[in-house]
């Protein structure tokens, strides 16, 4: 090859090199949305956008680019030309933004520069329907005021709280909440024997909850609500209901009769200062300070309330029992560990048991012995011992005695 054949040659690699370097190529396209003046970039396009938003970053070295030069294509529209044409990188790199109606169905869609195809991308459309099949109540929580506390409940009375919150976890497993900016969720209270609520709250998202997939909302009745029975919370948007649940208001009658002492134990404190909890009585030369420990809980379920208990301590021949401890408790649901107080013990030895009360209504008695004995007279008679709450500890120490009584008497 002669020196004329070589220069030739470069000179045509050049040329077609500087061709193909000069060819636009697009590196990226993204798909998103604006709803009601806020831009998304999601997996899918809602049906009520209110535009299809197309940004593309296009490679073009030594192109002089305007946006009249870009257009995209939907089936049966004609080009849409681009809003902005933005040179980035000096002059080498170029975004591009379109701003599109938003098509009735998913369809693909065409990017040109001029009259050259530069590449193709899906605008996908997700219906009303697909995005209300995703969206959801998760974990739908009522909390109660009773005093300075928030409490957490499915049961409760009215003399006694404040007032309800209700709490939840508002999940879309699509896309961004956007479409939720149309109306408001809705909490519909209603009375299981009244076919209308007696409230609707309407909950309007911010800004940054819209932007999200999942928020936390919360919602409170314009008034306290009283009236005793069951309650039905229905969570709806667009007039579709997305959750039911059920709260109780009962009588503060009734939730006193529901309490009860599901077992007790004493909170003893040795001779070194040190606590510690015991099913039994230790040996009273043992104890510098002893209290009543009790388990209470309601056979309602989900309740919470407060309750105004007293112990007294029992003494013997005593009329009536000595008050020890008064205190406003708050029960909930499960067990309830009330501690009121521990007494010395030198005042021990005058007293034989401890009685819970609630008003004046007695809920157990928890007796310094294990068991409390029957007593025989002379003539035969039969003494019956005092009112005894059967606890564990008193199970244990029966199956003791029975085992002893087996192992002394075999058969």
């Amino acid at each position: 090859m002669g020196p004329c054949t070589m220069r030739l040659s470069a000179w045509l690699m050049s040329e077609i090199a500087s061709i193909v370097g000069s060819r636009p190529s697009t590196q990226a396209i993204h798909v998103g949305y604006e709803k009601a003046g806020r831009l998304f970039f999601d997996s899918a396009v809602p049906w009520s956008a209110d535009a299809v938003l197309v940004e593309a970053t296009l490679r073009s070295p030594s192109l002089n680019l305007s946006k009249s030069d870009f257009a995209v294509r939907l089936i049966g529209d004609g080009p849409l030309l681009a809003e902005n044409v933005r040179a980035e990188e000096g002059g080498t790199r170029h975004r591009l933004f379109f701003r599109l109606p938003v098509p009735s169905e998913t369809q693909t869609a065409q990017l040109f520069m001029r009259d050259r195809l530069l590449g193709s991308f899906d605008i996908r459309i997700l219906s009303k329907e697909e995005f209300l099949k995703g969206l959801s109540i998760e974990t739908p929580t009522i909390f109660v005021t009773i005093g300075p506390r928030q409490v957490a409940c499915q049961t409760f009375t009215a003399t006694r709280s404040q007032g309800i919150t209700v709490v939840a976890m508002l999940r879309s497993r699509t896309i961004q909440l956007a479409p939720l900016s149309n109306a408001p969720i809705e909490v519909w209270f209603q009375r299981e024997d009244h076919p209308e609520p007696c409230w609707v709250a309407p909950i309007a998202l911010a800004g940054s909850q819209l932007q999200s997939k999942q928020t936390m909302i919360a919602v409170k009745p314009s008034r306290p609500i009283r009236h005793s029975g069951s309650w039905r919370l229905t969570w709806k948007w667009d007039a579709r209901e997305l959750h039911r649940h059920r709260f109780h208001i009962i009588s503060t009658k009734r939730f006193f009769r529901s309490l009860r002492i599901a077992d007790t134990r004493f909170a003893v404190q040795d001779r070194q200062g040190r606590w510690s909890v015991h099913r039994q009585m230790p040996p009273l030369a043992n104890i510098q300070r002893l209290g009543p420990c009790f388990l209470l809980s309601s056979q309602e379920m989900g309740a919470a309330g407060l309750c105004s208990l007293q112990v007294h301590a029992l003494v013997p021949g005593a009329e009536s029992p000595p008050l020890l401890f008064s205190q406003d408790f708050l029960i909930q649901d499960g067990l309830n560990l009330f501690v009121p107080g521990t007494v010395a013990a030198a005042d021990l030895a005058h007293i034989f048991g401890f009685e819970l009360r609630l008003r004046n209504h007695r809920l157990g008695i928890l007796p310094l012995s294990s068991v409390p004995r029957a007593s025989f007279n002379s003539e035969g008679g039969f003494e019956a011992p005092p009112d005894f709450l059967w606890t564990t500890a008193a199970d244990e120490e029966l199956m003791e005695r029975l085992t002893r009584l087996i192992d002394r008497h075999p058969t």
